[in-house]
């Protein structure tokens, strides 16, 4: 892969928001206490307005499509960067003013932080082509760094200052994604210089232009091009492989967010002390980062994807899920996590990077903001589902059997995305 000017700017811009982004979300735990004692109000409902950054991430991916079509990728993503800046200083001097301004500085910042998530992803694309899966899985790991780094610093400063000091260290540090929004283009900012044609657009010969839009055609691509009519409806009917990811996407989805936010008391209602319990929370995190090195290597035999990267995990999920429900000792438990936090990695590294391989060229900005636009509606319910699952049956194990439930089911949608591909390699 040859590190070209552009590609280094794409790979750079992703990685500030990746690192932003993880790192400050994470790092919501640390006030979650005085959020719950401020407004004398349940967990359940705090934790609700913190994940409401990520949800609202997710959820404007559709509104970013329109607006990018409109607007330059780099406004975009620099209202997104003054976005988020903005809704953390309101954070800081109304924290404990009202629970709603609490939900609305959230939710403007998410918004902010979707904006240029969602241009980040079409500058990796635009600048990566067919080594896309390989870079985007790579920015992943300055995720890792945001919530290793992150967190803990913004601990300190709390203690040290106040939370109003440490809020605006969050806008200082957010305001980096205007940085971020420098370094983004798309192949249509570029072709006054290049004459080549928009990103995904074609020349007046019909022809790609594989300056700017050089990806590997999907099997299963199609003709139509731009925003027609019946874009949408062309989209799901000519990519049955990208049906199968959609899917899978909002079980994975679902099941990162229920596991994220029940491993640990799952684990304390088997017996575990509460720092035992925890520690099943790092031990899924560390496996985790072996997942993201798992999936880089798997991009190098694109044959063995869906195997390895889709069927394989889902099975050794399903796995994990169960063994939880027959033994409550620690080390098995730790076993789980591993196994569980390893498989979810992979599952959601390959999901968002295999995208281009299920997908023309000409539908990927919508591929990608339909895609985040599932996972933020599964994000929601796998917060929610999971607890009234709880609530009703009294205890976690009936929660975990259903999400191994739901793994099984991923794999058999996983097989089927698997045939739909080698059916269309045959057809070729």
């Amino acid at each position: 892969m040859k590190l070209e000017p552009r590609k280094l700017h794409a790979f750079f811009a992703r990685c500030i928001h990746m690192f932003v982004l993880n790192g400050t979300t994470k790092a919501y735990g640390v006030i979650l206490e005085s959020i719950v004692q401020s407004y004398q109000t349940q967990h359940a409902f705090a934790g609700a307005i913190f994940a409401s950054v990520v949800t609202a991430d997710f959820l404007i991916a559709p509104f970013a499509h329109l607006i990018e079509d409109a607007l330059s990728p780099r406004i975009v993503a620099v209202i997104g960067g003054f976005l988020t800046t903005a809704g953390f200083i309101g954070l800081a001097f109304l924290l404990h003013s009202s629970l709603w301004y609490l939900l609305l500085f959230m939710i403007i910042s998410g918004i902010g932080f979707g904006l240029v998530n969602y241009v980040t992803v079409l500058c990796m694309m635009d600048s990566f082509k067919d080594d896309f899966p390989s870079a985007y899985t790579a920015t992943s790991f300055a995720s890792y760094l945001g919530v290793a780094a992150v967190p803990p610093i913004f601990g300190y400063m709390v203690i040290a200052y106040g939370e109003q000091v440490g809020l605006l260290a969050f806008a200082v540090l957010s305001s980096l994604q205007l940085l971020a929004g420098l370094f983004t283009s798309l192949g249509k900012e570029s072709s006054d210089t290049t004459g080549g044609a928009p990103f995904g657009e074609t020349e007046g010969d019909g022809v790609t232009n594989e300056k700017e839009s050089l990806i590997k055609e999907p099997l299963e691509c199609c003709s139509i091009s731009g925003q027609s009519d019946d874009y949408w409806c062309t989209l799901f009917s000519h990519h049955p492989t990208y049906i199968c990811l959609l899917i899978t996407s909002i079980l994975f989805a679902f099941e990162y967010i229920a596991w994220a936010i029940y491993l640990v008391p799952y684990g304390e209602s088997l017996g575990l002390d509460s720092t035992s319990a925890t520690f099943l929370s790092t031990a899924g995190g560390v496996a985790g980062i072996g997942g993201k090195i798992y999936g880089l290597m798997l991009f190098r035999w694109e044959d063995t994807v869906i195997p390895a990267g889709v069927i394989f995990p889902t099975i050794s999920l399903s796995i994990a899920y169960g063994i939880s429900l027959l033994s409550a000792d620690f080390i098995v438990l730790i076993l789980v996590a591993v196994l569980s936090g390893f498989s979810i990695s992979v599952l959601i590294c390959v999901s968002a990077a295999w995208i281009p391989n299920t997908i023309c060229i000409s539908h990927f900005k919508g591929a990608v903001s339909m895609r985040y636009f599932v996972c933020g509606i599964a994000t929601i319910l796998g917060g929610l589902l999971p607890g009234m699952v709880v609530d009703v049956t009294g205890g976690y194990r009936p929660a975990f059997a259903s999400m191994a439930l739901l793994s099984l089911l991923g794999t058999i949608i996983s097989v089927i995305w698997y045939m739909f591909s080698r059916r269309a390699e045959v057809e070729v």
